[in-house]
């Protein structure tokens, strides 16, 4: 049956495909299952903070066109905003997308959007700023600061290898020590990256771990111990697996709460976007945002 509604686009004309990107066969997907749709262009902080979340109170659901910085800019507004989220994928990793296994093309991801089927999923805290994907200290908040702009956009999720490969070659370790919240254990570390995931995928593609799940009720955390540069090199096939933490020179721990103090304040990078410096606290709010889904394969209509 034909539903009669509006949305909400927010569309990031910074992201990587947010200028270029044709919306418009998918966005007729959305106008033919009964949808009004507004558009809102947003591409700085600045665009997003004059936007507030009581807008949405005319709106069924809001869609976001960007990547994972749009989205991790845009958390605390659409939390507090309490609508359903589409999302359609225009930036360079898409890593919450292709964790909730939403398809890339603009015209399919529609088509999840349109379908209804919808999904409660957990976010990371970190310093009290809600994340996605994943929270990381060491080698990859070098990543973030020298990810140029211009090679995103020219190399797409390939950016992030080829600066990963220079910042790894160059990398600089660090002691650090965790702190396991339920337990209130703690033990001190000798590390070159720090990462606690909340979803399945980060850093444009890598697996957290096998069992890593946006819909469970805990975070992990893995720290790699410092290594020579071939050995790393060895490690990325299993960090594309998320086998990683089967290694020995790497730790591996989950829970929902987290403390990192550095012997050092060391830069903090969420979801590809530096926010701070250590003491990191981390802790998991389960059920935070609704996102439109693929429904599961045995479902045969669309529920909610």
């Amino acid at each position: 049956m034909t539903r009669i509604g509006k949305a909400l686009l927010l569309r990031n004309r910074k992201s990587r495909s947010g200028a270029d990107a044709d919306l418009s066969p998918g966005l007729e997907v959305i106008r033919r299952s009964g949808f009004e749709l507004d558009e809102i262009l947003i591409g700085d902080g600045a665009d997003q903070e004059g936007i507030n979340p009581s807008l949405t109170g005319k709106y069924d659901f809001v869609m976001i066109g960007g990547g994972d910085g749009t989205l991790n800019r845009m958390a605390e507004w659409l939390v507090a905003a309490g609508k359903p989220v589409g999302i359609i994928p225009l930036g360079t990793g898409n890593d919450l997308a292709r964790t909730l296994e939403i398809p890339f093309e603009v015209e399919e991801a529609c088509g999840v959007i349109a379908a209804g089927h919808r999904r409660k999923i957990n976010l990371g805290k970190i310093n009290g700023k809600y994340f996605f994907n994943a929270a990381s200290i060491g080698v990859s908040t070098k990543v973030a600061r020298n990810l140029d702009p211009e090679n995103k956009k020219r190399w797409g999720a390939l950016a992030y290898s080829r600066v990963l490969l220079k910042e790894i070659y160059n990398r600089h370790a660090f002691r650090a020590e965790i702190t396991s919240g339920e337990s209130g254990e703690s033990f001190r570390v000798r590390t070159i990256q720090i990462t606690v995931g909340n979803g399945k995928y980060y850093g444009g593609g890598l697996a957290f771990s096998e069992e890593a799940s946006i819909y469970k009720p805990e975070l992990g955390l893995y720290a790699i111990v410092p290594q020579d540069f071939l050995e790393l090199l060895r490690m990325a096939p299993l960090f594309m697996l998320g086998r990683h933490t089967e290694l020995e020179r790497v730790v591996f721990l989950h829970g929902k709460k987290f403390v990192i103090h550095t012997h050092r304040p060391k830069d903090i990078d969420v979801d590809g976007e530096l926010i701070g410096k250590t003491p990191a606290f981390f802790d998991l709010e389960p059920d935070a945002l609704e996102f439109f889904v693929p429904a599961p394969q045995n479902q045969t209509s669309p529920g909610e």
